[in-house]
């Protein structure tokens, strides 16, 4: 999990990057032996309304 929180009444954005670092947040994984370039890719947020335990 990235994040999680509840919506603050009067605002519209939440952001997930405040407390990300070096060590925290969403990395990149790679296998040994690839070469030094920039890569891109998708990243996919589902968002669920659902009730608490």
């Amino acid at each position: 999990m990235v994040k999680q929180g509840q919506k603050t009444a009067g605002t519209t954005d939440t952001v997930v990057t405040d407390d990300w670092s070096a060590t925290k947040g969403i990395g990149l994984a790679a296998q040994p032996g690839i070469y030094a370039d920039t890569y891109q890719g998708t990243l996919s947020w589902t968002l669920t309304d659902t009730p608490d335990k």
